[in-house]
């Protein structure tokens, strides 16, 4: 399959998510705007990938995961590759150089996706298991690609062993190579996909297709079958599975706090309004400075079971006095809408709400929680807002 990625996103998620509800409002049943005022679908396609811009001069998405089943890993258990986990290896086998003469024109750095050399869209691995993916490439710019050159994570799922890795050969204009790089599937089971980039030696950051601005990306499946006496999705731990964008575009996780660009940091212990400490997986989300500015994570499809309750805690981070922020609690359906949950208004005043949703409804199904903050009063100064211990599990 050809790596070359449009990304298409409404960046105007949620405008309306703060008058869905008031704080403390019950779950609203069915109450969706549809899957295309929420969810972020990457379509694979022959056309440019688009960069991400505000106000949809440029549209970008994340992947949405396909459906999958979530086995239980234990609290605390994070994305990161285990202890231990070998130094991550770019192989590149340059093929031998041929006569390419780069059209009139030709930008320096650009690069053709040719094909998968292992780990096909798809691929079935355990949880924590060690693999590599190769992808072949050409080069078709005007530039040689030299050892100050890079392969670069850029998005979704952060399974590389390393998030950037040099290059180690001379790849001529008009030469294929092969591009391997070290990997550990997640400890959560559904589907994953990760996308990656290439950095030359000044820091431009190119990909594939016409415009330069594709992603190689891997799809990998991690586990099977479901046990529901020790099944629980617990989201906090798994953070960084879930696709995470602003309405200024896609996100990396962890990001940082930026006052302008928002970010996500995911924390095993956070101290919440009030001053109480929580030792406890949550995830702090800081929505982009302007009036509506929101930050939004999408997680892997998950099977409900009868009995299943979403819970969390949310409040703002002790210590940001000025901080006034719209919580919202969504999910992806079969039926491909978005269903709101509720909405509540947070400032720092020592008091968190306790979120406590009956999923039964949804039982037998998949489904994939979103969770979201925007900034409420024009100013993200002081926004740290935090979800603390969200997680799917039986009652």
């Amino acid at each position: 399959m050809k790596k070359l990625i449009s990304w298409m996103v409404i960046p105007c998620i949620l405008a309306a998510m703060a008058a869905c509800s008031t704080p403390g409002d019950q779950p609203v049943k069915g109450q969706g705007e549809t899957m295309a005022a929420y969810t972020m679908v990457a379509v694979l396609t022959q056309s440019a990938y688009e960069t991400v811009a505000a106000k949809l001069t440029e549209v970008s998405a994340l992947v949405t995961p396909q459906p999958g089943n979530a086995n239980s890993p234990e609290p605390g258990i994070s994305q990161t590759p285990p202890a231990g986990t070998p130094k991550p290896q770019v192989i590149l086998t340059p093929f031998p150089a041929g006569t390419y003469v780069p059209p009139s024109g030709t930008a320096c750095n650009m690069a053709q996706y040719v094909r998968d050399v292992t780990v096909p869209d798809g691929t079935g691995f355990n949880a924590g298991q060690k693999f590599t993916k190769t992808w072949r490439v050409k080069n078709v710019g005007s530039c040689t690609w030299n050892t100050g050159y890079k392969v670069i994570y850029s998005g979704g799922a952060d399974i590389g062993t390393s998030r950037e890795v040099p290059l180690t050969v001379t790849v001529l204009p008009g030469d294929e190579t092969d591009i391997s790089v070290n990997m550990v599937s997640p400890n959560l089971a559904g589907v994953y996909n990760s996308y990656w980039q290439f950095q030359s030696q000044d820091n431009q950051v190119f990909g594939i297709g016409p415009k330069a601005a594709g992603v190689l990306y891997v799809q990998i499946n991690v586990g099977s079958g479901y046990s529901h006496a020790n099944t629980a999705f617990y989201l906090g731990s798994s953070a960084c599975s879930a696709g995470w964008f602003t309405n200024n575009g896609i996100l990396s996780c962890p990001s940082t706090l930026d006052s302008t660009k928002g970010g996500v940091s995911p924390v095993t212990s956070v101290v919440i309004e009030g001053g109480y400490k929580k030792s406890l997986p949550a995830i702090i989300m800081l929505p982009p400075d302007g009036k509506g500015g929101t930050v939004s994570g999408q997680f892997p499809s998950y099977q409900v079971q009868p009995g299943d309750h979403f819970k969390a805690t949310i409040g703002c981070v002790d210590g940001y006095p000025k901080c006034v922020v719209t919580f919202q609690l969504s999910y992806i359906a079969q039926d491909k809408t978005a269903h709101s949950l509720g909405s509540w208004g947070q400032t720092e005043d020592a008091y968190v709400d306790q979120l406590d949703f009956d999923l039964s409804s949804q039982a037998g199904t998949t489904i994939q929680m979103i969770l979201t903050v925007t900034n409420s009063d024009g100013s993200n100064l002081d926004d740290h807002a935090v979800w603390v211990n969200p997680v799917i599990q039986p009652n």
